[in-house]
């Protein structure tokens, strides 16, 4: 087995061994449920990270923050969401204008100096393996062997 591995390839690797001794390969494989009965050792290192803050931009409800900006416009609401509306279609696109390339990023300075000012929240460390080995143990004939 590869150093290295993560818990979701040890995982594909015990799924492996099961279709294994199903059959071989998926695609032999019937559907419905198959019972399997076998020993895995998983042996190696597990190594967790330190936990950090990080600014919170995968949790903004996107649609919700654009909605409460619309709403906070008033009078310019429906130019607003005019004005929003093409400019998803273009960013979808990817249709910008090399002369409001500068400005972009400027907005987008500016939209991420906002970001940053939002409150922080808590994300685990990663988890990950060191020298991580995945073996099926036959132990029917590993007693077999001892008695032999």
């Amino acid at each position: 087995m590869a150093k290295g591995i993560t818990m979701s390839e040890t995982l594909t690797a015990v799924e492996g061994i099961a279709l294994d001794k199903i059959k071989g390969k998926k695609s032999d494989i019937e559907a419905g449920d198959h019972t399997v009965d076998f020993i895995v050792r998983v042996k190696g290192t597990v190594r967790k990270g330190e936990d950090f803050d990080k600014t919170p931009t995968a949790s903004i409800p996107t649609v919700k923050a654009l909605a409460l900006m619309v709403k906070r416009m008033g009078c310019t609401r429906d130019a607003a969401i005019k004005k929003l509306m093409e400019a998803m279609t273009d960013a979808i696109n990817g249709e910008t204008a090399v002369e409001i390339d500068e400005w972009l990023t400027e907005a987008e300075a500016k939209v991420r100096e906002g970001l940053a000012a939002l409150p922080k929240t808590r994300c685990s460390g990663s988890v990950t393996t060191v020298d991580m080995v995945c073996e099926k143990l036959d132990v029917l004939a590993d007693v077999m062997a001892v008695r032999a």
